[in-house]
């Protein structure tokens, strides 16, 4: 921990953040998964997202991918804050969501795979953790943490967090995006 921030990467890092993300996302998608800096400043920071190539000029929440499933799609962001007076970076949030086509063929959320590693109030959402977005309350605002028992370990370094990130990533494709039907007659 650096300055009390939970990760941190100095300028290059940041840079080169556009192929880990690619390379993080690889599990989930046919191809290699576009991503790129959003154009501007979100929060205070940089947003890096992964894209279909498609729908650029929208809010980078709005970009999405396809996966391996073609009933479900994914989007994803990392923001990173720029620390007062240096070249480094702190991660102020990840997140991965799924969504499926619903009958009305508009994408739905269904679930949320992210971390707020800076998150003062809740030890919950500092590591990642899911939310079963398509539950009813209060379950959809449930906090369900991965790695609670080795918070302080997945969080002393991007590398760490980053593989933990990816056992979700996985996780989530073999236990949602493999076995989501996708046949559009199918009911999940």
């Amino acid at each position: 921990m650096s300055n009390g921030y939970c990760i941190v990467i100095n300028e290059d890092e940041l840079r080169r953040r556009t192929r880990a993300v690619q390379n993080l996302l690889r599990t989930l998608a046919r191809n290699a998964v576009p991503c790129q800096f959003a154009r501007g400043l979100y929060n205070g920071g940089k947003v890096i997202a992964a894209h279909d190539g498609n729908n650029l000029q929208e809010h980078y929440r709005a970009w999405k991918f396809r996966t391996i499933n073609p009933k479900v799609w994914c989007s994803y962001h990392e923001l990173w804050k720029p620390i007062s007076g240096k070249q480094d970076w702190f991660l102020y949030q990840s997140y991965l969501s799924l969504f499926m086509h619903a009958e009305d063929f508009h994408l739905k959320e269904i679930i949320c795979l992210h971390c707020d590693p800076q998150e003062e109030q809740n030890r919950f959402k500092k590591g990642p953790h899911l939310h079963i977005v398509a539950a009813e309350h209060p379950i959809s605002r449930s906090h369900f943490p991965l790695n609670y028992s080795h918070l302080d370990e997945i969080l002393s370094d991007c590398h760490s967090l980053m593989d933990a990130i990816g056992n979700g990533v996985q996780i989530l494709r073999n236990e949602v995006v493999e076995k989501y039907p996708n046949n559009p007659g199918l009911r999940p």
